[in-house]
C-alpha cells in the first residue's frame, strides 16, 4: 500500500502460499499508465529476470523424466554448441549453464547493440551461441551472471533433448499446463498475435519517474501543472525530462537511446536495458526466456509452492502434478548453496553474496557483505 501511495509502484500483486494454502493474494495499482485500469489477478508482468527460475524449473522437470542429467556435456544435446571454440567448448556442462559458469555471458553483445530486435529471432542467437569462443574457462572462477544468454543456453539444451520443443513451448506443455496456468506462466506471449490476445491482461511498464507522474494525475492534478522529480531513494534510471518523453518512452517501448548509466554489461546495447523497450509488442511476443517471461503472481507462487512441496519430507499437497519429484533438487540446491555453488560477486547481484545452483539464486546471510553494499545500479535483466 505504501509503494503504491508514494508513486513508487505504478501496480502490483501479492501472493503468499504455505504449504498449499494460500495465506495473501492481493494486488492494486493500476496495470496501465494514464488509463487508471485496475490491477487484476489476471493480470500479466514481464518479470524479467524471474524467468531464468522458470526455464531453471524446466531443466529439472526433463531431469525429472529421466531425459537429462546435470553433468551431460551440453554437447551431448545441442552437437553445433561447439561449431567454434575448440574442444574446451565440448566441456561445458548442464550444470556449467545453470551456475552461469559457461562462460558465454558477453556472446551476441555486439549484434544487440547494432539491433535490439535481434533478440527477437532465436535461431539466430542459437546459431551466435554456437559460434562463440568461451570467455574463460567452464566451470572455474566467479559466476558470471549470464543477462540474456542463459534463456537461449538453456532452450538450445532443451531443443535438443526434446528433438525441437522450444523453451517457451515445453514450459507451457509440460510445466503451465499440468499446474493448469497456461494463460499466467508464459515466455514471451505465445508468439506472434500474443498481444493482440492479451492486450485487456498487459501491465506496462514504466520507469519511477512515470510512476510519480502517474500518481500525482490520478490524485486530480493535472498533467500540466505536475512537477515531475526523480526519487531520491531508488537509482535514477535513464529517462527523459519532459512529460511527453515520458509518456513517449511508456507507450512507444522504445525508451531513451543515449542510456549510459544503466548498461549491464558496459559495453550492452542501451535499449534492452531498459526496462520499457519491453512493452514493445515484438519484444513481449518474442521468445527471449532469460528476461521476457510473462507471469502473474498466483502462478509464480502456484509453481515454487509445487517445487518446495515436493521437496519436503511431506511430500506434495493433495492433488496435481508432480514436477521434479525423486530429483533431489532440494538438496542439490541448499548443499550447494551452503557450501559450493558459483559466487556472484557482482553488487548488482543481491549485494554480491549469492550463489547460483542449479539454476536459481541461494543467498546466505553468511556471504553477505558486514555493512550494506551501495545501491546497485537499476537493471532489467
Amino acid at each position: 500500500k505504501e509503494l503504491l501511495e508514494e508513486g513508487q509502484a505504478l501496480g502490483l500483486q501479492v501472493v503468499v502460499k504455505r504449504r498449499g494454502e494460500t495465506l495473501v493474494d492481493v494486488c492494486g495499482g493500476f496495470k496501465s499508465p494514464y488509463s487508471l485500469e485496475p490491477v487484476e489477478g489476471d493480470t500479466l508482468f514481464n518479470c524479467f529476470s524471474v524467468s531464468k527460475g522458470v526455464a531453471a524449473a524446466a531443466v529439472w522437470r526433463l531431469i525429472a523424466q529421466g531425459r537429462l542429467s546435470l553433468d551431460d556435456p551440453v554437447t551431448k544435446y545441442w552437437p553445433e554448441f561447439a561449431t567454434m571454440g575448440g574442444q574446451k567448448k565440448k566441456l561445458v556442462t548442464v550444470s556449467h549453464v545453470l551456475s552461469h559458469q559457461s562462460q558465454l555471458q558477453m556472446a551476441g553483445v555486439d549484434e544487440m547493440a547494432r539491433d535490439p530486435y535481434f533478440v527477437c529471432d532465436s535461431g539466430s542467437m542459437l546459431r551466435v551461441l554456437e559460434e562463440s569462443p568461451l570467455e574463460g574457462t567452464p566451470g572455474k572462477g566467479d559466476a558470471k551472471y549470464h543477462f540474456l544468454t542463459f534463456g537461449w543456453l538453456v532452450d538450445g539444451i532443451v531443443r535438443g533433448v526434446t528433438g525441437g520443443q522450444s523453451l517457451a513451448e515445453y514450459i507451457a506443455a509440460d510445466i503451465a499446463a499440468p499446474l493448469g496456468i497456461q494463460e499466467e506462466l508464459m515466455i514471451g506471449l505465445g508468439g506472434a498475435g500474443g498481444t493482440e490476445a492479451r492486450k485487456g491482461r498487459l501491465a506496462t511498464l514504466v520507469l519511477s519517474k512515470s510512476v510519480q507522474l502517474l500518481t500525482k494525475v490520478a490524485d486530480g492534478q493535472p498533467k500540466k501543472d505536475v512537477e515531475v522529480e526523480a526519487p531520491t531513494t531508488v537509482p535514477s534510471a535513464s529517462h527523459s525530462d519532459s512529460e511527453e518523453d515520458v509518456e513517449s518512452d511508456v507507450e512507444g517501448g522504445e525508451g531513451p537511446r543515449d542510456d549510459t548509466k544503466m548498461r549491464r554489461p558496459p559495453a550492452g546495447p542501451s535499449l534492452l536495458l531498459n526496462p520499457t523497450f519491453f512493452n514493445n509488442p515484438r519484444i513481449r511476443e518474442a521468445s527471449i526466456p532469460a528476461a521476457n517471461g510473462h507471469f502473474t503472481a498466483r502462478a509464480l507462487c502456484s509453481l515454487y509452492n509445487r517445487l518446495a512441496s515436493e521437496a519436503s519430507e511431506a511430500g506434495p499437497s493433495a492433488g496435481g502434478a508432480r514436477l521434479i519429484e525423486g530429483t533431489g533438487w532440494s538438496e542439490h540446491v541448499m548443499e550447494q548453496g551452503a557450501s559450493g555453488g558459483a559466487t556472484a560477486k557482482d553488487l548488482s547481484i543481491q549485494g554480491g553474496g549469492a550463489r547460483f545452483v542449479g539454476g536459481f539464486t541461494v543467498y546466505h546471510k553468511a556471504h553477505a557483505h558486514a555493512s550494506p553494499p551501495p545501491p546497485p545500479p537499476p537493471r532489467c535483466c
